[in-house]
């Protein structure tokens, strides 16, 4: 019988020892404020998880399945989020800088006031968004789905913004 999953882990060595014996979801799980840099975590699922103030700088988080998790305030500079689906996560004022998001879901994600700065997210789906104050300065958003945003106080600055639908 496996060991069960506990609701709250302390520390980054629980996560990846947990993770390397298998474990692959940490759904509901408590997280908030680990230092996760540079773990690799894909195809994890982390739905409706407490992230809130992680450190996840340059962590393998593609494919991951982060529905409705609270990332509020998280570090996520660098980190590989291909293919994640994030529909519906909390992402207010957290760094998501040079992240990798190509074909991300991000419907009805919250990124008000979080920073994007040379962020790829090609193909990414991103309606129905919340883009209150949210920067993606020299992002690239090509082939990405904006539809339903209002896209009036996000600064588009030197985003590339080809082939977007919506816009």
């Amino acid at each position: 019988m496996p060991d069960p999953v506990p609701d709250t882990f302390k520390d980054a060595r629980a996560v990846k020892s947990a993770y390397s014996r298998g474990q692959r979801s940490f759904a509901g799980c408590t997280l908030a404020g680990l230092d996760l840099r540079r773990l690799d975590l894909k195809q994890a699922d982390f739905t409706q998880a407490d992230l809130k103030q992680a450190d996840l700088r340059r962590t393998a988080l593609w494919k991951a399945d982060l529905r409705g998790a609270d990332l509020s305030g998280a570090n996520l500079q660098n980190a590989n989020l291909r293919n994640s689906n994030l529909q519906g996560a909390n992402l207010s004022t957290a760094d998501l800088s040079g992240a990798d998001l190509y074909c991300a879901d991000l419907r009805g994600a919250n990124l008000s006031k979080a920073r994007l700065e040379g962020t790829s997210l090609i193909r990414a789906d991103l309606t129905g968004a919340t883009l209150e104050q949210t920067n993606f300065y020299n992002a690239d958003l090509s082939c990405s789905n904006l539809s339903n945003l209002d896209l009036e106080q996000a600064d588009l600055s030197k985003a590339d913004l080809t082939s977007a639908m919506g816009v």
